[in-house]
């Protein structure tokens, strides 16, 4: 995609993780796009070369996901980006469990607070997914209601 095509709002097709996603350029910085990956809830940095068209039929379906915060939850490193590590590891102690999540508060219609309940072998009934963030060390406690979930 040439820099004079690319503007702010647009869907385009970007690679990461070798991967393939569809997306929303959500801000601009020299030769670099922030963009939102609408069915994943996750925010990347790409070079504007990275970016590619989107093929009508995709920008009329709608995201499959909302993003989601793990209320009273932040990241330890920064105020608002998890870590790729933390990332990491919410993949690995989340994909293919049975839990329940506990929609506390909608935002925007986009976005959700929640409280994430995973089952766990070695626990009767469900426990409560930020704590087990806490006690590894990736995550910190916090009074604020809503912070970006370490989005896999």
């Amino acid at each position: 995609m040439w820099t004079k095509a690319v503007l702010l709002g647009a869907l385009v097709a970007v690679q990461d993780d070798d991967k393939w996603y569809r997306e929303e350029i959500t801000a601009l910085s020299g030769h670099s796009a922030v963009i939102t990956l609408g069915d994943w809830g996750r925010t990347v940095k790409k070079l504007v070369t990275h970016l590619r068209h989107l093929p009508d039929q995709f920008h009329l379906m709608p995201c499959q996901t909302i993003a989601v915060g793990l209320r009273g939850l932040r990241p330890i490193e920064s105020a608002v980006y998890w870590s790729k590590t933390t990332r990491e590891i919410t993949r690995l102690f989340a994909e293919e469990q049975s839990g329940i999540m506990k929609i506390r508060k909608s935002v925007g219609g986009k976005a959700a607070d929640v409280d994430l309940y995973l089952a766990r072998a070695s626990f009767i009934g469900y426990k409560e997914f930020k704590y087990e963030l806490v006690a590894i060390g990736q995550a910190i406690e916090t009074e604020e209601l809503r912070r970006p979930f370490p989005s896999i």
